[in-house]
């Protein structure tokens, strides 16, 4: 079984495939990976790739208690979504159990 640095280093080479690039950090290098990790472009450029959906949502509006709110909706499949369910893993467990998640995402 691979170990989050493997797992890592699988991720960051599809993103560069879609056209996601750094000047900080190398394919081997886990210093950082915690910043691009939670680059939006990042799973933009993951997306490209995996042919996940882009930047196509749709907003509504919405009176609660006398307050507007607006919020968006992503496509089921897109990269906002994919990159949305990711920081949950990370809330829900830890940044180990995400980044297994998005090995096997970007794996399927």
């Amino acid at each position: 079984m691979p170990n989050n640095q493997q797992y890592i280093e699988e991720i960051i080479k599809v993103a560069i495939e879609g056209g996601w690039c750094s000047t900080w950090v190398s394919v081997n290098s886990s210093k950082y990976h915690h910043r691009y990790l939670l680059d939006p472009n990042f799973f933009r450029a993951i997306g490209k790739v995996k042919k996940w959906g882009d930047d196509t949502g749709c907003y509504f509006n919405m009176h609660y208690h006398g307050e507007l709110m607006s919020y968006r909706i992503f496509e089921e499949n897109s990269y906002q979504k994919n990159w949305h369910r990711f920081l949950d893993k990370i809330i829900e467990k830890d940044l180990d159990h995400a980044i297994e998640w998005l090995y096997n995402l970007i794996k399927e």
